[in-house]
Parts: C-alpha cells; structure tokens; sequence
C-alpha cells in the first residue's frame, strides 16, 4: 500500500542503464528501509562492540610511543630527527593503509579489511617487543601503522552502514569514547609498569585484544549495503533477515512497518566520485577541516609527555598527567555524539573546534602543572573527531564512501601526522612550546570551524 508522501524515504541512486539496474537499486532502497526501521537491541550492542574492540586496539596501538619515547630517546641515544622518525613511522603507514583499504573494502567488503587490520597491527605491536635498535623500532612501527591504517577509516564507515539515523551520532560518539580510552589505559598502564619492568613491557599489553579477533569473525556481519551495493543480493537479503528474526525475538515484539520508499534516480556512486564536480568542494573542504585537526591530534597524541617534561614535570608525572588528560577525551565524545545529533554535525564541528582552538592558545601561555593539565585536559575534552568522521562518512554515497573516508584520512593523516608530526621535535627545539601552540590554535580556532560549516549538513542522511 502507498503511503503518504511524508512517510516515504528517498535514496540517492545511480540513473539505471538497464531494467537489471533499476531492479538492484529498488532492493538496494528495501534493504537500507529495513534496516532503518530497525528498533534499538542486542543486535546494535553487537555492532557497538565491534566498533568499541577496532577502537580500542586503535587507541592503545597508537598511543604505545607517547608513552616509551621518553625512556627510549635516553635509551638508543636518539636525535630530534630520529625522535620524530620514530614517532611518526606508524603514522607513515597508516597513511598509505588508509589510502588503499578504502578502495579494497569498496571491491571486496568491510568486514574482511577491518580483521586483517587488527590483526596486522596487534601482532606487529607484540613484536615490537623484541625490537633493541632505532632501525628495528622503525620497522615494527611502520608494520603496525599498515593494520592501523586499515582499521582507522574503515571502522565509522562500517558501523553507520548497520546503525539507523537516528543513533548514528551517539553510536559514533560512544566509539570515539573508546578510542580516548585506549589512549588514557597506554599512558595509565605505561605509568605503572614502564618504571619496574622497562618501556619492552608496554608493546606487550595491546596484545591481549587479539583476543577479541573471533568475535570479528564469527559474530560481525559483513555489511548488507555493501553487499546489495555490489550486486549480492540474495546474500544481502539473508544477512538482513536473519538480523531482523534475532530483534524480534530479543525484543518480543513485532517490527515496526517498513516504510515505502521512493527511488530518487541519482547515484549508488563509484570511487571516483568524491572527485566529480558534485563532490569536489565537500571533498577539499573536508580534507582541510580534517587535516588541522590531525595536526593537534598527533601533536598532543605523540607529544605531550615530552612537552610536559619541557616544562621541567619529571618522566614519571609527565606519563599521568598526560593520561589525565586523554581521560577528558571520553565524556567528550560522548558529549559530541548527543550534540551531533541536536544540533547537526557541521554544528558540532564548528562548536568544538572554536573551543579546541581556545584551550590550544591558552596553553601556549600555561606553566604551572595544574593549569597545564586543566587546558590539555580542555584540548581533549573537544575532539572534533566524532563530529568529523561521521561527516565524512555520510557524504557520500554507498558505492564511495569507503574511498572518501580513506581518502580523508590519508590525506589528513600525512600532512598532520607525517609532515607536522614529524617536525615536531625540531620545531620544539628552534621555538619552543609557546611558538608552536600559538601555531596550531590559530589554525583551528579558524580553518576547522570554516571548513566544517562550508559542506552540507547530513544529520537527516539515510545511507
């Protein structure tokens, strides 16, 4: 039966060229309606923890130098340059990880690309353990940043392809709550076993989440918009029925109806689009917005113990203020994922970039520890990543969206996390820490928010 109009969902989809093409595209719109309807379950748990474990293998494998760079630049004897060789070889990487896992899970599937990064990254960081030169460090690091890079843009993409619009936001806040957990549980963990048992025993504790690799395989579904996207229908249609037996018996009730949809003749999407006349402005306007934040992200992420000790706050104390610190990063993002949800996205990014942008210039000014810790714990507390990361992902189509986000995160993660990150070290020692902050709150305080404003919201977006 038709239902009226304001009841009726509409897709973007590619012009048909043939009547099998029109037939992909009206089931492609069934499938995504029927997961839309979808009412809150176990099942969106499963999903959850399954962006929470990515996130957290993420954070922790991420964080593991900012907590032993002190330790080992005494140790291997390192320069400014090979300190900041070492600290960004991850980051190298993950840059060219997250260049080439988006085009791979558009061909092949997101779930296959998101367990071989936890995989690469957790083994890589266990055998980093073993590692006694600059040159063996290096190696293990540039191992690990390849799995990140798989795990890093794929994750988001692959839990709002499962979750409905209206959780999207807080689901993708909850996950990079996560990822501020990782970050405070290395410098936490670091600050208790690094003094008795040496900065060898850090690289062993991420391990234990390979723990968590056969609950990737044998619990988390491959993503039913991917699949009918890539014509595998009939296997698209059996992941999302078997979902829907499990909410209706978990909930013990009948699902709600599926409201009609209307097939709006536009774009399922291919890759390349994000360069296509329609998607070339969101595109740049993202990679900037994008990229500033990368550079505080990296800056504060590999950084801030050795900032810290700067200001003449021992090694020791260094690691728990810093852990403090990232610690604000987990009410934040939860604080961003409802924001993100009653204001809009673009909002969100714009409010707490103005806010990053304040808290990084004011530190510039902080000496005493207790303000020090209070402004980085406000540079934390607003993370635009979830408000960023969500944009990206709902601006582009199916068929895109996997190239968009990694094409973001490569480009964003090599000019903040290898270029800027890189030169750290050396910037720290030609101007200091007050040069440097000043720097980075300029540029946030004023191209985050410009940036993030210019593209359309998606709050509504129905992937």
């Amino acid at each position: 039966m038709v239902q009226s109009a304001d009841k009726v969902e509409r897709f973007r989809i590619v012009v048909p060229q043939s009547q099998a093409d029109l037939d992909l595209l009206r089931k492609s719109a069934e499938l995504s309606a029927r997961l839309e309807r979808l009412p809150n379950s176990r099942f969106n748990i499963m999903i959850l923890a399954v962006g929470m474990i990515a996130f957290l293998v993420e954070g922790m494998d991420t964080s593991v130098v900012a907590a032993i760079i002190g330790p080992l630049k005494m140790a291997l004897k390192l320069t400014p340059t090979e300190t900041g060789t070492l600290s960004v070889a991850a980051v190298l990487t993950t840059v060219f990880g997250a260049l080439i896992v988006g085009p791979l899970a558009d061909l092949t599937g997101r779930k296959k690309m998101l367990i071989a990064g936890v995989l690469i990254a957790e083994v890589c960081t266990i055998l980093t353990y073993f590692a006694n030169s600059f040159t063996t460090f290096v190696l293990f690091r540039l191992l690990t940043g390849l799995g990140l890079g798989f795990i890093f843009p794929i994750t988001l993409t692959y839990l709002a392809e499962f979750v409905g619009s209206k959780n999207r936001a807080y689901y993708t806040g909850i996950c990079n709550s996560i990822l501020g957990l990782g970050y405070f549980l290395t410098l936490l963990i670091g600050y208790v076993i690094v003094p008795f048992y040496g900065y060898h025993a850090l690289f062993l504790v991420p391990g234990i989440l390979l723990l968590f690799v056969p609950y990737l395989i044998l619990v988390a579904p491959e993503s039913p918009r991917w699949l009918v996207a890539h014509g595998h229908t009939a296997e698209a249609d059996k992941v999302i029925s078997n979902i829907e037996a499990k909410v209706a018996r978990w909930t013990k009730k009948p699902l709600p109806a599926m409201r009609e949809v209307r097939i709006a003749f536009d774009e399922i999407g291919k890759p390349g689009r994000i360069f296509s006349k329609e998607y070339l402005r969101t595109t740049i306007a993202l990679w900037i917005m994008f990229s500033v934040t990368f550079m505080m992200f990296y800056t504060r992420l590999l950084y801030m113990p050795m900032i810290l000790n700067l200001h003449r706050i021992n090694l020791k104390h260094s690691l728990l203020y810093a852990a403090i610190m990232n610690a604000a990063a987990i009410p934040g993002n939860l604080l961003a994922g409802a924001l993100m949800h009653y204001i809009g996205r673009r909002w969100a990014v714009a409010v707490y970039g103005i806010f990053t942008g304040i808290f990084v210039l004011a530190f510039s000014f902080a000496a005493a520890p207790w303000l020090l810790i209070l402004l980085g714990s406000g540079i934390f507390w607003f993370d635009t990543f979830s408000a960023q990361k969500m944009l990206i992902n709902e601006s582009y189509p199916t068929g895109a969206r996997g190239t968009g986000a990694s094409a973001a995160e490569f480009v964003a993660r090599f000019l903040g996390g290898v270029v800027w990150a890189g030169s750290v070290p050396i910037l720290l020692s030609i101007s200091g820490v007050h040069s440097l902050f000043i720097l980075m709150g300029v540029a946030i305080l004023f191209l985050v928010p410009v940036a993030g404003l210019s593209v359309k919201e998606t709050r509504a977006a129905i992937l």
